[in-house]
């Protein structure tokens, strides 16, 4: 295998596991965003 094909399919992989942890990061956001939405929606309730 040469040098270049290395670097193309290292390159490759890097992408997906910066893609693989920017979809994480979304993820938790939402998550958390949606937590505190409820918790203010409760506390607008009481």
């Amino acid at each position: 295998m040469d040098c270049l094909s290395f670097a193309a399919s290292l390159q490759e992989g890097f992408q997906y596991v910066k893609a693989f942890f920017v979809g994480q990061v979304k993820t938790i956001t939402a998550r958390n965003e949606k937590e505190a939405s409820e918790a203010e929606l409760e506390a607008t309730k009481m």
